[in-house]
């Protein structure tokens, strides 16, 4: 670990140089979290959608954390995904500026049950081609795709189920 540019590097094996930055706001200000990209939006009383990609220093993706949100009249259904290279719970694969989050188990039919991450320029494009059933409740609003641009807190664009 070395300290750069007001943040802590490190370097492991499964995740290359990252970046710990301090926070500046919220409830966990003064605490280091590993660099991020993140978006959300909120579609007011129909979902909520919010994405975060950690990112290592050559802005390869390390890990995901997706949140949907659809609220009904006694609370809401939910969808969370939450993937990190490190955690051997999903396969990564990298491959002509394309990530591949394969996940494991479940895999009794030929439909693909992956998130594909493209990146260029720090833009970042999102696919979920995953079983929702395995990550979200009945009747939950989910994405299909989600673009997000690094320092910018709104999602560039969201599609969703119907």
């Amino acid at each position: 670990m070395e300290y750069q540019n007001a943040a802590f590097v490190l370097g492991t094996k499964a995740n290359g140089k990252e970046k710990l930055m301090q926070v500046t706001d919220g409830e966990d200000k003064g605490r280091y979290r590993r660099e991020s990209v993140d978006c959300q939006v909120d579609a007011k009383g129909k979902f909520s959608q919010s994405l975060e990609l950690t990112v290592n220093a050559a802005g390869r993706v390390n890990g995901l954390a997706y949140v949907g949100l659809t609220p009904q009249e006694t609370g809401a259904f939910s969808c969370l995904i939450d993937a990190d290279r490190a955690n051997g719970e999903s396969e990564w694969t990298d491959r002509n500026g394309e990530t591949v989050v394969a996940f494991k188990g479940g895999g009794e039919d030929d439909e693909p049950n992956r998130i594909r991450i493209r990146s260029a320029k720090g833009r970042y494009t999102v696919d979920f081609e995953v079983k929702m059933s395995d990550f979200c409740g009945q009747s939950s609003v989910s994405a299909t795709q989600i673009v997000l641009q690094s320092g910018k807190k709104t999602c560039k664009s969201v599609e969703v189920t119907d």
